[in-house]
C-alpha cells in the first residue's frame, strides 16, 4: 500500500467513524497540529480519543465527519526512502450532506514494518476547535 492509499484509507475510516482503522493508519508516537493546539499520540488509545473528540466537536457544530478529497490531487514529496510528505485540500459537509468549506492538511508519513503510517498531521481547519 502506498502512502497515498494509506491516506485514502484514513479519510474513508474517519468518514464512517471507524476509529480503529484510523488508529491503524497512525504511527506511534505521532502528532496532530491544528490552529488550536498540538496533540501527541503516545499509544493507540490516544489516537482514538483524539479523533473521537474531533468528531464530537464537528457534530456539535452540525458538521458531518464525512471528508471530501481528491486523491489524484495529493501533492506527494519524497523526503527520504522511508518518509513522504503529502499536501492536500479537504472538504467537509453539514449533517445533511451540503458542502461547508475546504481546508488544507499536510502529513508526514513514515514507512515502517511494511506499511506507510501517518506520523504528523497539520491542518488549518478553523472548525476543528477541540481535539480531546
Amino acid at each position: 500500500m502506498s502512502s497515498q492509499e494509506t491516506l485514502v484509507k484514513y479519510y474513508e475510516a474517519l468518514s464512517i467513524g471507524d476509529l480503529d482503522t484510523v488508529a491503524d493508519c497512525m504511527d506511534i508516537p505521532s502528532k496532530f497540529i491544528s490552529l488550536y493546539g498540538v496533540v501527541e499520540h503516545a499509544n493507540r488509545e490516544d489516537v482514538i480519543e483524539t479523533y473521537r473528540g474531533i468528531i464530537d466537536s464537528w457534530n456539535a457544530q452540525g458538521i458531518s465527519n464525512k471528508i471530501g478529497y481528491k486523491a489524484e490531487e495529493f501533492e506527494v514529496t519524497r523526503i527520504q526512502k522511508n518518509a513522504e510528505l503529502i499536501k492536500t485540500s479537504l472538504s467537509n459537509f453539514d449533517l445533511s450532506g451540503n458542502f461547508l468549506q475546504t481546508w488544507d492538511c499536510t502529513y508526514v508519513l513514515r514507512f515502517h514494518d511494511g506499511k506507510w503510517l501517518v506520523s504528523l498531521g497539520t491542518t488549518n481547519n478553523e472548525r476543528t476547535v477541540s481535539m480531546k
